[in-house]
C-alpha cells in the first residue's frame, strides 16, 4: 500500500516499483516499515525519468485500388503514417491513432464509398 500510494501520488500509470529491504538487524516495526517502504518508492520514482506515451488505437482499414487516392488524402488531413500497407486484390493498411481521434477519423474513412473499415 505504501508502494502504491507514492505512484498515485505522483499521478503516473504503466509502472512497476519494487523495493527489496534486507534485514539489517533493526526491528522497525509496523509504522518504520511503511516509511521505509513509501520513501524508497518516492525516491525510486523521482531519480528516473517519466516518458509519456499517447494513448492510441490500432486501426486496420481495407479498400480497393481505385480509391487509394482518397485513402492516402484522409491520411494526410490526420498525418498518418501506416505502420503495414498490404497491396493484393485489394489494399490493405494499418496505423495507430490517438485514441480521441479515432472516431471522427472512422467518420471520415466511412465517407468514402466503398471503403470497409477495420478496427
Amino acid at each position: 500500500k505504501p508502494i502504491l500510494n507514492a505512484i498515485l501520488s505522483a499521478q503516473i500509470t504503466d509502472v512497476l516499483v519494487v523495493v527489496v529491504r534486507y534485514f539489517g538487524g533493526t526491528l522497525l516495526g509496523i509504522r518504520g516499515l511503511i516509511d521505509a517502504y513509501s520513501a524508497a518508492a518516492v525516491e525510486a520514482i523521482s531519480n528516473n525519468t517519466v516518458v509519456e506515451k499517447p494513448i492510441t488505437q490500432g486501426l486496420r482499414i481495407r479498400f480497393s485500388y481505385g480509391l487509394i487516392g482518397e485513402v492516402q488524402q484522409i491520411m494526410n488531413e490526420f498525418d498518418l503514417k501506416p505502420t503495414a500497407k498490404k497491396f493484393d486484390t485489394e489494399c490493405e493498411f494499418v496505423f495507430g491513432v490517438l485514441e480521441g481521434i479515432a472516431p471522427v477519423l472512422k467518420k471520415r474513412f466511412g465517407q468514402v464509398f466503398g471503403l470497409i473499415l477495420i478496427d
